[in-house]
């Protein structure tokens, strides 16, 4: 009797644990982590890590593994809608009235600061219709040369940094929108349509 009563309080036990494990697979071992930017919002982490999702043959030779908290984002951005349009002449002033400051992750594995600001083409009425699907533009906080296009829909954040010497794109690595690359163009073949065209609709491709 003891015996089967010890056998079913183990059970019991094994099932508590279970039941108290994070549903999340999200999370990673701390030495994964390679940096994080000041919002909390973007992780790079180990390739290593996420070996399953790199099998793809057609990746860009060099990039950058991320993981994000598109929430966190989503809440800077939210800021916007308080801001008053400024006219394009005196668009970035320092005062911030129609940007916000958002951290963006480069190829070398640094983060770096763009002022952002609204850039729907939407009309109010499809505005409404569709608030899942969000355009903006930006600048390099300390470097006027370098633009930014990022949209937010969803199947997750797609942006474009042109810089003067470079194109860099990030984009979710599947459709589960669970990890992210960053990377250069230049390390995409031309042939390779899926990494080497923009992630998102620019003038020159729409």
């Amino acid at each position: 009797m003891c015996k089967y009563l010890l056998i079913a309080l183990l059970f019991t036990g094994l099932a508590g644990c279970r039941s108290e494990m994070p549903v999340s697979s999200n999370k990673l071992p701390k030495d994964q982590v390679i940096a994080t930017d000041k919002y909390k919002a973007w992780r790079v982490i180990n390739p290593a890590s996420v070996p399953d999702q790199l099998s793809h043959e057609q990746l860009p030779r060099k990039y950058q593994v991320l993981t994000l908290d598109i929430n966190r984002v989503k809440m800077r951005l939210r800021d916007l809608e308080q801001k008053k349009k400024v006219p394009d002449q005196f668009r970035y002033e320092k005062t911030g009235q129609d940007h916000i400051l958002l951290q963006l992750p480069w190829n070398d594995g640094q983060f770096h600061t763009f002022l952002v600001k609204n850039s729907n083409v939407f009309s109010p009425e499809l505005a409404k219709k569709f608030p899942n699907i969000r355009s903006y533009s930006g600048e390099k906080e300390d470097d006027g040369s370098t633009h930014l296009r990022l949209d937010i829909n969803p199947s997750g954040l797609f942006a474009m940094i042109t810089a003067p010497s470079q194109t860099l794109f990030i984009r979710p690595l599947n459709e589960e929108g669970r990890f992210y690359l960053c990377y250069d163009k230049s390390d995409v073949e031309r042939e390779n349509k899926e990494f080497y065209e923009p992630p998102i609709k620019t003038r020159g491709n729409e």
